[in-house]
């Protein structure tokens, strides 16, 4: 079976947040969407919101503070909410903006925090769950983070993003088959969003449900025609059902959009040499070598198809090579 890579997306905060992939490398097969879709929400007061007076000094001060977290300045938003905070530490919604600050700026300790504290005061505000699972599923803790957006679908329940979280987290702890559950509730309320469809294309790869992974990657597709690792996951599923010559097509159009990815040059190798296409498998392989010179499953690649053309000697030095002997 392929091996998989995994690439996803990491939350996405207010509407217009653009959006960052990251990869996770793993062996030299098939690299399959996991979009990371986790909507944090929004600060809990607008700026244009009129201040209070009754509340005095907390209110224009946690007002300001909104501004300047609004206009991208978290740390002196931060100080400002302290400063609110040190008048009035019992207001959840301001607790939470400090967290929102702390994940924008990166610090995760203190972001998550900051939301134990807004749900210890709003123990009934889905949106903070959400914020608190985040920062618990940043800090590696995914199993509570399961806990808490499990919590929050009674305030989402028909929210795609919540499901196709998720789906993700359930992914990470390596139980594919309540991840196809959750990506397929995400598809059904997300049904144009591509990074869904290739999510759940994805989880029915892992549970090895290959053609129904190909009719969501093909709708992937449709939606997002020019997303190599699609076209690439597609090939995989494809190599899994026998059919070689379709992954090849599969393959090429994922190197036409992305030439210098080692991964879809190796796999096309690979899919060649289980044709018997030696020679045509050497020329990727020797491309792949050429963009990353120590990727070893190359070596290793290569080393098969020396021996199966009956190239010993050489294949003896690309085993050394893919061992890390010379």
């Amino acid at each position: 079976m392929s091996s998989l890579e995994t690439l996803w997306k990491h939350f996405k905060g207010e509407k217009n947040m653009s959006r960052s992939l990251t990869g996770c490398s793993r062996k030299n097969k098939a690299k399959p969407n996991v979009f990371f879709e986790v909507t944090e929400k929004h600060l809990a007061v607008e700026v244009n919101q009129p201040v209070d007076l009754v509340k005095g000094d907390f209110a224009v001060l946690k007002t300001r503070a909104d501004a300047l977290a609004k206009s991208g300045a978290y740390a002196d938003a931060i100080q400002r909410y302290h400063c609110a905070l040190q008048m009035n530490s019992r207001d959840g919604e301001t607790w939470n903006n400090v967290g929102y600050c702390y994940a924008r700026l990166g610090d995760w300790e203190r972001a998550l925090h900051a939301y134990q504290k807004a749900h210890q005061l709003l123990p009934k505000s889905g949106h903070v769950m959400v914020n608190l699972g985040m920062a618990l599923q940043k800090l590696g803790r995914v199993a509570e983070t399961l806990k808490w957006w499990n919590k929050a679908l009674s305030s989402f329940p028909e929210d795609g993003e919540m499901w196709n979280n998720l789906g993700y987290c359930w992914l990470q702890l390596g139980d594919h088959h309540k991840a196809t559950v959750c990506f397929s509730k995400a598809a059904r309320y997300l049904p144009d969003d591509p990074g869904v469809l290739s999510n759940l294309a994805f989880s029915l790869f892992r549970v090895g449900r290959w053609l129904e992974a190909l009719d969501y990657y093909d709708l992937a597709l449709r939606k997002n025609p020019r997303d190599a690792t699609s076209y690439n996951n597609a090939g995989a599923c494809l190599e899994e059902a026998g059919r070689y010559l379709a992954a090849l097509h599969c393959y090429d159009r994922a190197i036409s959009l992305e030439p210098q990815n080692t991964s879809w040059l190796l796999n096309k190798a690979a899919c060649l040499t289980k044709l018997g296409r030696f020679e045509e498998a050497r020329i990727y392989i020797d491309q792949t070598l050429h963009v990353q010179p120590g990727c070893r499953p190359a070596w290793r690649l290569k080393a098969a198809v020396c021996e199966q053309t009956k190239e010993y000697q050489e294949a003896v030095v690309c085993y050394n090579k893919a061992w890390g002997l010379e």
